[in-house]
């Protein structure tokens, strides 16, 4: 099955869980602009897994992701989904951080890739639960050329 312009690592992840299986609760439920502090949070979580992906250390990419997603996709399903999917990830020659929003308590942050290939827009997911954050989900940005 084919998904168009939105590719998600795991729709449950919208919804995180704890261990315990609780809900987990964001520590601000306001939808606003991340603060420099949270910027520079977030910047360091993604830029961490990034390159992890870039070197394909699986096992230490996979620990940035949020424990709901971890939860519901084993280390050899992330591999193969940034394989199959992700690409940009692992053949980026470079990449930078743009808009950095919070909406119903996750984190939205803006990726762009510069591959050979061409360039990608990603917005990252990630949740905050207990001051850890993780990554819940990436979506490809389709680009318009003007």
């Amino acid at each position: 099955m084919r998904v168009k312009n939105k590719i998600y690592f795991l729709l449950i992840a919208l919804l995180p869980i704890t261990a315990c299986g609780s809900a987990a609760k964001p520590i601000n439920q306001a939808n606003r602009s991340c603060t420099v502090v949270e910027k520079d949070e977030v910047k360091s979580h993604i830029s961490n897994q990034i390159e992890a992906i870039a070197r394909l250390d699986w096992e230490k990419a996979y620990t940035f992701a949020a424990q709901s997603f971890r939860n519901g996709v084993t280390l050899d399903q992330f591999a193969r989904i940034i394989q199959r999917q992700y690409q940009m990830i692992i053949i980026n020659d470079s990449y930078s951080f743009s808009n950095c929003a919070i909406k119903d308590g996750i984190f939205n942050q803006e990726v762009n890739f510069e591959t050979m290939a061409g360039q990608y827009l990603l917005n990252y997911r990630l949740s905050k639960v207990e001051n850890k954050f993780g990554v819940v989900a990436a979506e490809v940005i389709p680009l318009i050329n003007t």
